[in-house]
């Protein structure tokens, strides 16, 4: 009904609430291809970080009534100043476009900010965009690249900053353009003596595709 009007704007708040798991893995599709191909600014409301995580460009993160983060997707998301970074579901989400299948291995080849990265095969042509979802728990940190790893996506990065949380440390690496958090043991952080500005190498454990 709203599109029938042919709004300027879409106003959302929690549009997905009081659905079920399934049925908003059914929708989200749809809200996504909206969102892309009628070209209509969408003002979505939600407290669900996998609906933003899929959804949105620009994050506002609320608190209290207040906006205590802006910026973009990537961005926001990364700030060690910012709650979610902490929490146990943190997590990265980066732009991909598709350059190649590996059928024999059932692999999908795609270019990220200045590199390229693995991932499990996906039914998508050569040049399509998608979005990259990295939870920080499956990101670990070595000094020296691995030469001898069941890890396809190992990454030189640089450590923009890191936090200690009780017995965690949360790490925002920058691999290329690209913020990455890593959730790693505050005993790990001591023994590699992590320091801000180093040279590492990124493995990435696992990834799963938003759209």
């Amino acid at each position: 009904r709203a599109l029938l009007l042919k709004p300027d704007l879409l106003l959302m708040d929690e549009p997905l609430a009081s659905l079920d798991a399934r049925r908003k893995r059914e929708i989200l599709p749809f809200l996504d291809r909206l969102h892309r191909e009628l070209r209509i600014p969408l003002l979505y409301v939600t407290h669900s970080l996998q609906e933003v995580a899929q959804l949105a460009d620009h994050l506002v993160i609320m608190t209290d009534g207040q906006a205590v983060a802006s910026g973009s997707l990537t961005d926001t998301l990364s700030r060690l100043d910012v709650a979610l970074a902490h929490d146990r579901d943190a997590v990265t989400v980066w732009p991909a476009t598709v350059i190649g299948h590996e059928t024999e291995y059932q692999l999908t080849r795609v270019a990220i900010a200045g590199g390229e990265f693995s991932l499990p095969h996906i039914a998508s042509d050569v040049g399509s965009s998608l979005r990259i979802q990295i939870q920080a728990r499956d990101v670990s940190i070595a000094l020296d690249p691995p030469t001898r790893s069941s890890i396809l996506n190992i990454l030189p990065a640089t450590i923009d900053s890191l936090i200690s949380d009780g017995a965690q440390t949360i790490v925002k690496l920058q691999v290329n353009d690209q913020p990455l958090l890593a959730h790693i043991t505050h005993k790990s952080t001591v023994k590699l003596g992590l320091q801000t500005g180093m040279k590492v190498f990124a493995q990435i454990k696992g990834s799963s595709v938003l759209n």
